[in-house]
Parts: C-alpha cells; structure tokens; sequence
C-alpha cells in the first residue's frame, strides 16, 4: 500500500510540472477526455517525456543548453485503436506526462509547431532518441503494463522544410555471355536479351514493377520511392544465367544463377543506379545416345546355370528373344545367330526386361547361379529377366540364358515319387508333361 501511495503521489507532483491548458481546458497534464484516462487507483501507469529542439537535425538528445525543450507543443494520446484518451501541452521544458493510465495499448501523436519538422526517427537508444514517424507524426503502438512509468516517449523537432524526397531510377543490362564467364566482354549481343521479363520487388517480397528488356538488352525502373528492392530476372526458355558477382558491378552479372533474384539494395532519393547486369546463356542439351542390350543363349549340359560346358547345341540357333518396356510394351524382337548370341541396338534409354523363348523340349537353367558374365538370367519359370536400366551410350551385353534338353534325361523314379518330390516349377512341369511319356504311354499306366 505504501508503494502505491509513493507512486500516485510521484504522479501528481509530475502532472503539476507542466503549464497551460490542454484542447479540452483541463490542467496540463491531466487526461481530457473519459473513459481509460480516468484516475484508476488500481491501475497507476504513466505514458511521457519530452519535446525537443534538434538543432543539428540528428535525432538525438544533445546538451539542454544547447538543444533545450520546446514548451507549448500539443501532444495526444490514442489507444491502437484509434480512440483519443488525452491531450496535454507540453511545459516550458518541453515535458509532458499522461498519467493514471489503463494497462493497455498505445501510441502518441504530436502537432507541429509552425515552422517545425520533425527529426529522424530511432536514431540511437530510446532513452535519448525520437520515437516519432516523420511522415505522420505518430508513434509506434507501445503496450503500457500495470503499474508502470514509461517517461522514454520523446520527440525531436527542427526549424525549417523537411527535405525533398525525389524518387530514384533503377535500371542495367542483360547480355548474351557467350564465353559464359559471367563478364561483359563481348563484341556482340544475341538476340535473346530482348523482350526479358525483369520484375521489381520490396524487400518485404511486395512486387513494385515489371518491364522488359528492349532489343539492346537494356531496362529501366524509373519514379521509385526511396527504399529497399530486389530484382527478379526470367531468363528465356532453354537459358541459363551467368556466375554472379564475378568482377565489378558496371561489368558483372548481378542474379543468383539459380534463383535469378538479385540481392536487396538500397535506393535513395534522387539515385540512378543502372549497374544491375545478367547475363544469359544458351543451357547445355544432354546428348542422348541411344544404348545396346545383348547375351547369348546357351545349351546347359549340366542344367548348373553356369556357362562352363565345352559342347554347344544348335539349339541356340534362331531363337526368339523379346524385348518390353517395365510397362509391358512389346519393342522388338531378336533371333540368337549360331553361337547364341543376340542384340538388341539403337535403345532409348530407359527400363526394359527380356522374355526368352524356349525351343520344344527345353527347360531354363537356374537363374543367378554364378557372376552375370556366366550366369542364366531369365526367371526359370517364366522366361522373364528382371527389370533393367538401359543409359544412354550404355552396352551390356551379360543378359544370357541356359536351357537344357528334357529328353536327354531318363526316368530313374515312379511318377509317385516325381509328385512327392518336386520342389520347382520346372520338376513340376516334368511330372504333368513329360514323365507318363517316358513311362511308356499318355497317362502313366
């Protein structure tokens, strides 16, 4: 209790230190207006502090003798809102206090003197700097706690015309860097730099303007407002932008090569900054060369899989070997020649399998039993290869087949023990097939 005693009595002795009257007839000081500037003992904040005369125009609080306070100046307070809560007058010290406030939010307008402006905003720490905007006189909305003294509110003024903002132009070149060094030296232009969308954005990511490049590569903004931008290069279909920032600004190529933004800068008033260059290039074409595919097809004496047999069959003769997409497209069709060997050339690159087609009789080999230099490849069941990836300019040519001749393999066995022992497709096949065959008639008997 005896806090907020201290406290409200502080805030009265400051009111009483400001003279005149304010816009409603109220004492300097105490709040005109209803509602939250009413005395609210349970609520004792404070809002103020001081007008000044900037004598060097820099926004800073300098020595009172020399930049003394400016007594008279017509001061409001304003919820974030919009709503008025008070008007003072500041003293013959140029001080001004809004007490017994409200927590709440805020902000403070001031009124020009005759023949004043106002002094550059937040030009050093709160306790000395202006908080006010140049342009509208007001604050920044500030958030006023309970029980709290904020005396950092202050404002510069100085006698004479705010100065003229003249707005700048921004502009530059893009070229066809045909060495793709990122450097303007070279003799001629190409065509591509004309008609080149070139935008222009705040820094805040807000779009200001858009041109294009003239037949000469040339572009301009022009009537900017003083601020902070960014430009944004569309480089033609097919091209590409130069390295970036490879040597001085009146001959370099500006934009992220991978972006084609440029990095934020600064225009000032009156500025003319055309040194904002990008240079283009025709984008290299992948060459594809089409790839090859190819094995052989070999007769397995030993049904291992494994291409170590020394006798070849003429089996592998003329054989059919077809080739599809991993989608299931038929693409071509190839014949093994008299040493089993097939291929398939000119192939887009791309995912393909093979299905290799089995002569009467014949069986695939175990697949993947050795490296795929000596190996069977198709699946023993189907005829079908894994999916496969053909690059470009690729050969390979390890897609091989075994296939061993049924008929050469005798029964040692009952088609009873055949059923209960077969394990894989192809015993399986053997059993419905062939077995009753090599027992000596169609069904077995």
């Amino acid at each position: 209790m005896l806090k907020v005693i201290q406290g409200l009595a502080l805030m009265a002795i400051l009111g009483l230190l400001a003279v005149g009257c304010g816009t409603d007839h109220n004492p300097v000081g105490s709040p005109s207006g209803s509602g939250l500037g009413q005395n609210n003992p349970q609520s004792p904040s404070m809002l103020g502090n001081r007008v000044w005369n900037d004598v060097d125009k820099d926004g800073l609080q300098d020595d009172t003798l020399v930049e003394p306070g400016i007594a008279g100046v017509s001061v409001s307070l304003y919820t974030c809102a919009d709503a008025r809560v008070s008007t003072v007058v500041t003293n013959t010290k140029g001080l001004y206090f809004f007490p017994m406030l409200q927590p709440g939010t805020y902000y403070i307008k001031y009124t020009l003197p005759q023949g004043y402006v106002f002094a550059p905003k937040d030009a050093g720490p709160d306790s000395l700097d202006s908080d006010v905007d140049p342009t509208t006189g007001k604050t920044d909305c500030l958030t006023l706690a309970i029980s709290t003294s904020d005396l950092t509110w202050d404002a510069g003024l100085y006698q004479g015309q705010a100065d003229t903002v003249v707005n700048g132009t921004v502009g530059g070149r893009v070229w066809f860097d045909a060495n793709q060094d990122g450097i303007q030296n070279e003799s001629m232009l190409g065509d591509v730099v004309g008609s080149l969308a070139v935008e222009l954005f705040t820094c805040a990511d807000s779009l200001a303007a858009t041109t294009q490049t003239d037949p000469t590569g040339e572009y301009e903004f022009v009537n900017l407002t003083p601020g902070q931008y960014y430009l944004l290069f569309t480089p033609p279909a097919g091209y590409e932008f130069s390295p970036n920032n490879v040597t001085n600004d009146n001959l370099a190529s500006d934009p992220d090569p991978l972006t084609g933004k440029t990095i934020c800068f600064n225009v000032d008033s009156a500025g003319v900054d055309t040194t904002w260059d990008a240079g283009v290039f025709p984008r290299p074409v992948d060459t594809l060369v089409n790839g090859t595919v190819g094995g052989r097809v070999w007769f397995d004496a030993n049904k291992d899989g494994i291409q170590n047999d020394t006798a070849q069959s003429a089996v592998v003769d003329s054989l059919p070997v077809k080739l599809f997409t991993c989608a299931g497209a038929w693409v071509a069709t190839a014949r093994t020649g008299l040493t089993g060997d097939y291929e398939f050339t000119d192939l887009v690159p791309g995912q393909y399998f093979l299905l290799f087609t089995l002569p009467t009789g014949y069986k695939y080999s175990p697949k993947d039993a050795a490296d795929d230099s000596l190996d069977s490849d198709p699946n023993a069941c189907t005829g079908k290869t894994v999916c496969f990836q053909v690059d470009s300019a690729e050969v390979e040519m390890t897609w091989d087949a075994g296939i061993w001749n049924i008929a050469v393999h005798g029964c040692t066995h009952s088609i009873g023990y055949w059923k209960n022992h077969a394990i894989s497709c192809r015993q399986k096949d053997i059993i419905r097939d062939l077995l009753p065959l090599w027992l000596g008639s169609p069904d077995g008997a």
